[in-house]
């Protein structure tokens, strides 16, 4: 926590999730990350989703997917066009 503390706010370095929350930064750059953990949750009207949360290292940001696009994905594998 103290070198956190002393990149943030003493020295007035940035993570990446920080800059891009800020509008500072695109978040369509390349950064590496970390996928922190993946949960099966229920959204809106029941639906089934996965949450991903992704981390900088600093800050973590989620994001629902929808179950159905992982179904279909798997629908196609071993499938030659």
């Amino acid at each position: 926590m103290n070198m956190r503390y002393r990149s943030e706010f003493v020295e007035g370095k940035r993570s990446f999730f920080h800059k891009v929350i800020e509008k500072d930064e695109v978040f369509g750059r390349h950064f590496v990350g970390l996928v922190a953990s993946i949960d099966e949750v229920k959204v809106e009207h029941g639906k089934a989703a996965w949450e991903i949360k992704v981390s900088d290292g600093y800050y973590v940001l989620s994001s629902y997917v929808p179950k159905v696009a992982f179904y279909d994905l798997e629908s196609m594998e071993g499938r030659v066009n």
